[in-house]
């Protein structure tokens, strides 16, 4: 995984987060309700994706380091997604970097 992946995953997700925007303001009040509730995880993953890349990849590396140690450990798949989840509230927004390619052959 390289800078080009990071800065393509923040593009990606920009892209998102400005047609989320503009949805908040359509006139149809159930749509604008949906996009409400979907607005701060859209701009949390934004932000997460807006910092410098070498930041961004190091904390990528963080969590498929972590990742690797549960499952050498034993820990079941079911239970290292909720250990994972507990330990790195913020992983989901990387999910627009994380969803590239398989961590495993870049690492």
């Amino acid at each position: 995984m390289t800078e080009k992946h990071v800065c393509y995953a923040f593009t990606e997700t920009e892209d998102i987060f400005e047609r989320t925007e503009k949805l908040l303001g359509d006139s149809n009040e159930e749509l604008r309700n949906a996009v409400r509730r979907a607005f701060g995880s859209v701009s949390a993953r934004a932000q997460a994706l807006s910092a410098p890349p070498k930041e961004v990849l190091a904390r990528v590396k963080t969590f498929y380091d972590r990742t690797v140690e549960l499952g050498q450990s034993g820990v079941q798949s079911d239970e290292l997604a909720l250990q994972l989840d507990d330990e790195f509230p913020d992983l989901m927004d990387f999910y627009g970097l994380l969803r590239l390619q398989d961590l495993k052959e870049v690492w």
